[in-house]
């Protein structure tokens, strides 16, 4: 039974005091509007209109209930507009996920300016290491780089990526250039602690792939360290290029062995679910894509949006 419907019928009844102009307003038929008063009174289990083949009138409960019944019409269509409103002005809490180097770098610097657009909304930003649960933390939007544990789970992708091995001209002045990849295992490297899945590189070698597995005699938790190390000699390293971006184009880190490295690292939106995606994410997936496009601005091109890249300067 449709409540709300049977109380819409009822509240037309008693504003045209007839049943056949209730059923007309609403556009239904007078045998329809009948049923509906019926199954309401039923429901209720009271009378509320005294009806005979001339005159409809409200019974005393039926007077009392009719208050009620327009203050809960005039909450539910209020909700209704509320609803409406928001499907074209993002408003509310947007909680955003990010890996930690990744959202310091490329998402909070962008917050002012994405929320100076959508003046209604609060943004809450949340930075990780290693993995998060969408779900149960309440996400409405995470960065992501590796595959979906989640089948539920949607991903859009927001920019191209890719990792490079690199290290200091200090570095390389003393132990020399790695030639080929080989080269690498008589180099100190830098490496993720543990058994990351990063710590796989990936080449190809007259046209095969080949994977090599590195333990460096240098290993962090995380890239930000990673980076400061390999620009103050540590040794060879290998980064998303998203860290590394702005070292490169600067000098203070040079790219090596680009002829054989294959790592493609895309970055994505990752979110719940796209049945019913509100404006906030819709809104801010797509600043980020245009945040990020042509080309990201962390990369040495200059066809990118220079003006990301000036605020994610500190």
């Amino acid at each position: 039974m449709d409540v709300l419907s049977n109380i819409r019928v009822f509240i037309a009844i008693t504003e045209k005091n007839s049943l056949g102009k209730a059923a007309d307003k609403l556009n239904i038929s007078p045998s329809s509007a009948s049923k509906q008063i019926s199954s309401l009174e039923d429901y209720l289990g009271v009378r509320l209109l005294n009806r005979t083949t001339r005159r409809i009138s409200l019974t005393d409960i039926g007077e009392a209930y009719l208050e009620k019944a327009i203050n809960i019409l005039d909450a539910f269509e209020e909700g209704e507009v509320l609803v409406n409103a928001s499907q074209n002005n993002p408003r509310g809490l947007l909680k955003i996920a990010s890996p930690q180097a990744f959202g310091t770098r490329h998402i909070s610097p962008h917050l002012p300016n994405f929320m100076d657009k959508y003046p209604e909304l609060r943004v809450e930003l949340i930075t990780y290491e290693g993995n998060i649960d969408i779900i149960k933390e309440s996400i409405d939007v995470a960065i992501k780089f590796t595959e979906l544990e989640d089948s539920t789970l949607i991903r859009k992708k927001i920019a191209p990526g890719n990792r490079t091995i690199v290290a200091s001209p200090s570095y390389l002045e003393k132990r020399g250039y790695p030639k080929k990849p080989e080269d690498l295992l008589k180099h100190r490297l830098i490496t993720y602690r543990g058994r990351s899945i990063y710590n796989d590189w990936h080449f190809q070698i007259s046209k095969k792939p080949y994977t090599m597995r590195v333990n460096g005699d240098l290993s962090m938790t995380n890239g930000e360290h990673i980076l400061r190390s390999a620009i103050n000699g540590g040794g060879i390293a290998m980064l998303s290029g998203y860290i590394t971006g702005r070292q490169i184009r600067d000098g203070r880190l040079i790219s090596l062995l680009d002829e054989f490295v294959v790592e493609q690292d895309p970055i994505y939106a990752v979110y719940p679910s796209k049945k019913y995606l509100s404006p906030k994410i819709k809104s801010f997936i797509d600043y980020l894509i245009k945040l990020y496009s042509p080309n990201p601005y962390w990369y040495s091109s200059n066809k990118v949006n220079m003006t990301a890249r000036e605020r994610s300067l500190i």
